[in-house]
């Protein structure tokens, strides 16, 4: 079935009240295509394939496009034969890319031989409320086994758990290499200390049996919730289950990004977790240590928050606000990049520049960019750095405030490179409690040349 709102030819919306599958016994290569804005709502279980077939093979879902939507009441992918028999299923599944959007209000339940998720190329699948998230955990006896199922989180996918109970290949029967694999994605929770299970046959650890939770190089995202700790997943803080041992999710390389979404603040000593959120972000060390922090879609009156700490950005590390109102509470050292877009950013204490850094800042026509210090804004070590503009300067391109200060501006702009709109070269200065940046006229000549 195509539900496409591109095509004349075929449905732009589809709704089912009951519950529904594609393939059943036998069946193979069926389809599911929502596209080009189309919608598609399932009111019962959406069954990939029919949970109790046997021998249905390649039948998958496929949401993508902007605008395209697949709502459903519960989710299944693989079967589990209720008559104990083999469980002779396999390559069932699903992929979300290209910003299309799945919602999924029920259950996730995973079974069966190499079922699969794939969340890619800024595609997002959300469990908006408490539900119970499975994967590989359903074989009902010897014989049974799910085995390499799972989810790949890619290309900046987002996989939304919400505050759903997240088990991985949890049964008595040996289920083997079941996953959640992030890479380059965005793994996301809105609730602060997930319950989460990972293993099999009672063993322990995050890799038991071969059943594993990774994120490689990338995001480990809070939607909307307080106490968020950046030492979430360091040391005697991981999170942890009765089934794991040093915590559930495994990480791999070293540019791993810690982000708060929307109405977030540090931690103030949740379950055990340090109340001291100083923290240094960069590539430079292991890879449980946070590369970057990104703070994004805070409100006016509930922005997005960092209290409890200090944040050092270091030449290999970064951070990213972008999309709404943000405020670091407490002092911010940055000799990496700090990239701004479309936000007001309030650093609470001094904000202080060392040589090698870079700052990316840009907005649009309806969502300037605003930097405010509410302390001292501290130059004396960046002899040397860069600022990128885009948009910002638009409005008045002579002449510009990058930031406010209410304190007072510490030594001055050093050899930076100052780049705008159109490839004009600018000059970083200081001029009261602001740090400004000027058009340099030679530079508009060569141009018109």
């Amino acid at each position: 079935m195509i539900v496409s709102g591109g095509n004349a030819n075929v449905a732009t919306n589809f709704i089912a009240t009951g519950d529904s599958s594609v393939g059943a016994l036998g069946a193979n290569c069926n389809f599911l295509i929502v596209s080009n804005g189309g919608v598609a709502a399932f009111g019962g279980k959406l069954a990939i394939p029919l949970v109790t077939a046997t021998n249905a093979y390649g039948n998958y879902a496929l949401v993508t496009g902007p605008g395209s939507l697949l709502r459903i009441a519960t989710h299944s992918m693989g079967s589990a034969p209720s008559n104990g028999t083999q469980n002779v299923t396999s390559n069932n599944g699903m992929t979300v890319v290209n910003g299309g959007v799945v919602t999924n209000i029920g259950n996730l339940t995973f079974q069966g031989y190499q079922t699969y998720l794939n969340i890619a190329s800024n595609g997002a699948y959300y469990f908006p409320i408490s539900s119970t998230f499975k994967i590989g955990c359903q074989g009902i006896g010897p014989g049974t086994n799910d085995s390499y199922c799972g989810i790949n989180v890619s290309a900046n996918g987002l996989l939304d758990v919400g505050i759903a109970n997240v088990s991985v290949g949890i049964n008595s029967n040996g289920n083997i290499c079941n996953f959640i694999t992030n890479s380059g994605g965005i793994l996301q929770f809105a609730q602060t200390a997930p319950t989460i299970a990972v293993g099999s046959n009672g063993l322990t650890g995050a890799s038991a049996n071969g059943n594993n939770i990774t994120i490689t190089n990338g995001t480990l995202s809070f939607r909307n919730v307080n106490n968020a700790s950046v030492y979430c997943n360091q040391g005697a803080y991981r999170w942890g289950s009765s089934t794991t041992s040093g915590g559930p999710i495994t990480y791999l390389g070293t540019n791993n990004t810690f982000m708060l979404n929307g109405i977030n603040s540090g931690c103030t000593n949740n379950s055990g977790l340090p109340a001291n959120q100083s923290y240094t972000f960069s590539a430079g060390y292991n890879s449980t240590n946070w590369a970057g922090l990104v703070m994004v879609n805070g409100t006016a009156s509930r922005p997005t928050m960092y209290t409890n700490g200090f944040v050092t950005i270091e030449s290999t590390g970064w951070a990213t606000f972008s999309n709404g109102y943000a405020v670091v509470a407490s002092n911010v050292t940055c000799a990496g990049t700090m990239n701004i877009a479309n936000s007001t950013v309030t650093f609470g204490s001094n904000l202080v520049l060392q040589s090698g850094f870079t700052l990316n800042v840009s907005s649009n026509s309806t969502t300037p960019t605003v930097i405010n210090v509410v302390k001292d804004l501290d130059l004396s070590s960046a002899s040397s750095g860069t600022i990128n503009t885009t948009g910002l300067l638009q409005n008045n391109p002579a002449q510009v405030t990058l930031c406010t200060v209410s304190g007072s501006i510490l030594g001055s702009p050093g050899n930076w490179t100052v780049t705008g709109p159109l490839g004009y070269k600018y000059v970083a200065s200081a001029s009261g409690n602001s740090l400004i940046l000027q058009q340099v006229p030679s530079g508009l000549m060569v141009l018109i040349k």
